[in-house]
């Protein structure tokens, strides 16, 4: 839980800030350069593609051969020196280039805090996750509030600028002090089986792996088809969210400050809302993703009647529930899938797709906008899409989550009386009936 408070300081400071205050400066620089909705807004899309190039090419090598504290620590000094930068923008090409900074940062933090509490934590994998990630919901619910203060009284420039201080004070400090990145067998067993670390689970939770590498994994359909549904279900939470202010301020016609509130109505839900979605995948696991991923869907369609306070409020406690739980679902796909040995590759693919997709998503609604004057047809494609990434996930299966459940139920039975079935409010009921098939036959 150490490790979880380290992950959380960084998800606050280092990955949350930056992208809860970006969508504040999107009428500032529309109204000081004159640029078009979709000028402004693919500064977002460029940040997103550079973090899936990051992902995909750079961050999982790193991973391999200078370790995690080198990952983490860059992204900390990257994404602060980023936002410092803000200081200096004055056309559109320094826009650009300091915003696409901020893209390199987040990829390597968000990949590598993941990492770090997927490597302490098994069966309560989602828990964790979700209380560190957390962080950035707790200061997307404040943070909003403040920039916006800063904005009207000292500019955008230097409200963002100053806004980094969180990462210099207490993120890149916190992590060096707290985080250990590689667990002994000993440290990881207690927690996997809820057991004594003897050498004897050790032996089952490595043979519990699958045996594959990066390569064969490549080759199957469970793979692709969970890139293709990260895609498009970040397309959705990512367009939605860089247009929400826009679409509350511009379109509905409400204040600067209102469509703070409404940013930091949606992240204040997403504190508990992460917390209570990793707990959920931990007992649901695949099905549980795909349950979350139609709320996107609906939380979409809320946002047609906002109109005033109540439906904002509305509106902002189920976008923040259905995004809450999108951050926890990629370190659920890669373990429960693929087990332990490939998070390093699995966790950079997954998240090139997921910064892949979150820049496809605002570019789409821009360009749909530009050409309407309206945001019905583009919100009405984001809630197509939205159910189209849950569809996938029929295809999908927990093979290592079914094998570690396996080992629990063994453990725990050994302890027991014979009849003793497996616990399903630990391992989730598709694994318990799995479990028990497995008993069933000789080992």
């Amino acid at each position: 839980w150490r490790m979880v408070l380290a992950g959380t300081l960084c998800m606050m400071f280092t990955f949350g800030a930056p992208i809860t205050t970006l969508p504040l400066i999107y009428s500032e620089v529309i109204d000081e350069f004159g640029w078009t909705r979709t000028a402004a807004t693919f500064a977002f899309t460029l940040k997103n593609w550079t973090s899936a190039c990051i992902a995909l090419f750079v961050v999982g090598p790193l991973l391999d051969r200078v370790g995690l504290r080198f990952v983490v620590v860059t992204a900390c000094i990257v994404s602060g020196l980023g936002m410092l930068a803000f200081n200096f923008i004055h056309n559109l090409w320094t826009y650009y280039v300091v915003v696409l900074s901020l893209g390199i940062g987040q990829a390597m933090i968000i990949i590598g805090i993941k990492v770090l509490i997927s490597r302490w934590f098994t069966r309560r994998q989602g828990l964790a996750v979700g209380v560190a990630l957390a962080g950035s919901s707790l200061v997307g619910a404040v943070m909003p509030f403040i920039c916006a203060h800063l904005i009207e009284t000292v500019g955008w420039r230097i409200a963002i600028a100053a806004v980094s201080g969180g990462i210099w004070f207490f993120a890149l400090p916190g992590y060096l002090l707290l985080a250990r990145e590689n667990p002994s067998e000993e440290d990881i067993a207690p927690e996997a089986v809820k057991g004594p670390a003897t050498p004897e689970i050790a032996e089952k939770l490595r043979a519990a792996e699958l045996g594959m590498t990066f390569k064969d994994v490549l080759k199957t359909r469970m793979f692709w088809a969970v890139a293709l549904g990260l895609v498009l279900i970040q397309a959705v939470d990512a367009g939605l969210f860089q247009h929400t202010a826009l679409y509350i301020s511009r379109d509905v016609g409400m204040s600067t400050q209102m469509a703070a509130a409404g940013l930091s109505g949606t992240f204040a839900f997403g504190v508990l809302a992460k917390i209570g979605a990793g707990a959920f995948f931990d007992r649901f696991s695949i099905k549980g993703i795909q349950i979350w991923w139609v709320l996107v869907a609906a939380a979409v369609i809320m946002a047609f009647p906002v109109e005033g306070m109540f439906t904002l409020f509305l509106f902002a406690m189920v976008r923040g529930v259905a995004h809450g739980g999108l951050v926890a679902e990629s370190p659920i796909l890669a373990k429960h899938v693929y087990g332990p040995k490939l998070m390093n590759r699995m966790m950079s693919s997954y998240t090139g797709f997921i910064t892949l997709g979150g820049g496809l998503g605002p570019l789409i609604l821009s360009v749909m906008y530009d050409r309407t004057g309206s945001y019905t047809s583009g919100f009405w494609t984001m809630v197509v899409l939205a159910l189209i990434a849950a569809a996938l996930l029929f295809y999908v299966r927990p093979v290592y989550r079914l094998r570690v459940a396996a080992i629990y139920a063994e453990e725990k039975a050994a302890t027991a009386s014979p009849a003793t079935q497996p616990d399903e409010t630990m391992i989730g009921p598709a694994a318990a009936a799995a479990v028990q098939q497995t008993q069933s036959k000789p080992t």
